[in-house]
């Protein structure tokens, strides 16, 4: 009676190897080829014997992978691509809002120095003009009239009405209005006032 042989493992001399074994696609071709490799043989070793053997009805093999495996890998290839479309548009925000900071900046740099420009060449606000150069300033409104000349240490002043002049050089220091006469010593740190008459010497 001839014997039925319902399962028969098969192990080749020479099989192929994978060089990267992460590579899917690179792994699952040197698989096919080490199956086929393998079928090739027994049926070679079948036939020599005189061995009946027939193929499945159900031809389909099982896949090496699961679909749990499959949909795993699907989900965490999408999460993937969406953490990397994420971090994308996050790179894209800030490469703006850092354009738009650096504008900014610009402007305001600008604006500072037009107002710089703006007060030193004069502007004219309310009938008031003011003009500056150097140490010497002249200042005029409308109404009343009011000069102020400054050069060195000497400072003169000028107003309509009562007036009134004060000089100023060294420790010495006088100041003349109309009417009464005052005199300021600063070394005796004492105060005389004369009249319009003449004083009269006590005996």
């Amino acid at each position: 009676m001839q014997q039925i042989v319902s399962t028969l493992t098969v192990s080749l001399k020479e099989n192929k190897t994978v060089s990267d074994i992460w590579d899917d696609k690179t792994r699952e071709d040197v698989l096919k080829e080490n199956a086929l490799a393998s079928v090739l043989f027994v049926k070679k070793a079948f036939e020599e014997t005189g061995t009946r053997f027939y193929r499945p009805d159900d031809s389909k093999t099982k896949m090496l992978k699961s679909e749990k495996v499959i949909e795993r890998r699907k989900k965490a290839e999408k999460e993937r691509e969406e953490l990397e479309k994420k971090m994308k548009n996050e790179r894209k925000k800030n490469v703006e809002k850092h354009d738009r900071r650096r504008k900014d900046g610009v402007e305001k740099k600008r604006k500072a120095i037009d107002d710089i420009k703006a007060s030193r060449s004069g502007r004219k606000d309310n009938g008031k003009e003011v003009k500056q150069g150097g140490s010497r300033r002249d200042v005029k409104q409308g109404g009343n009239r009011k000069e102020v000349k400054q050069k060195g240490d000497r400072k003169e002043v000028k107003q309509r009405g009562d007036r009134k002049e004060m000089k100023q050089g060294g420790a010495r220091r006088e100041m003349k209005q109309r009417g009464a006469r005052k005199e300021v010593n600063p070394k005796k740190k004492t105060f005389q006032k004369r009249s319009n008459s003449r004083q009269t010497k006590s005996k």
